[in-house]
C-alpha cells in the first residue's frame, strides 16, 4: 500500500494536513507547505549550490551531501527527545518537489496529495 498524505484547503484559504502516521512524509509536507511555498526558486538555487546547510525555513534546516543527497530536517517541538526528525532524499527528487508542488498549488487546488512511490521517492499530485 503506498504512504500518502493530503492536504485540503480550509474555508480560510489555507491548506490543512490530514493527520498521518509517516513521519517522513509529514517532514515534506511541513517543508513544502510553510517553507517552500513562495520560495521554490530559492530553494531550487540552494540545491544547485555548492553550499551544504541552508537555514533558513521556519520548520526545517537542509543539508546536501557530497552524494547529492538532500536531508531536510524538522522540528515539530523543540522540549522533544526525539526531534529534529528527518527524511533524506535524492537531490532530483527534492528539485522535482518543488517543481510539482509549485506547478500544483498556482492552480489553486482544493487537495493536494504527496506519496510515496514503489521507487522511494516522493511525488506531489
Amino acid at each position: 500500500m503506498k504512504k500518502f498524505i493530503r492536504f485540503y484547503k480550509a474555508p480560510d484559504g489555507l491548506f490543512e494536513l490530514e493527520e498521518t502516521e509517516h513521519v517522513d512524509l509529514l517532514i515534506i509536507a511541513f517543508f513544502l507547505l510553510h517553507d517552500a511555498s513562495e520560495n521554490e526558486d530559492l530553494y531550487k538555487a540552494w540545491a544547485d549550490s555548492p553550499e551544504e546547510v541552508f537555514e533558513g525555513g521556519v520548520f526545517t534546516t537542509l543539508h546536501q551531501d557530497a552524494q547529492h543527497n538532500v536531508t531536510i530536517s524538522c522540528v515539530l517541538d523543540e522540549n522533544d527527545e526525539f526531534e529534529p526528525l528527518q527524511v533524506t532524499i535524492s537531490r532530483d527528487n527534492f528539485l522535482n518537489l518543488l517543481s510539482t508542488w509549485e506547478t500544483a498549488t498556482s492552480t489553486e487546488p482544493s487537495e493536494v496529495t504527496i506519496e510515496q512511490e514503489t521507487d522511494g521517492s516522493y511525488t506531489v499530485k
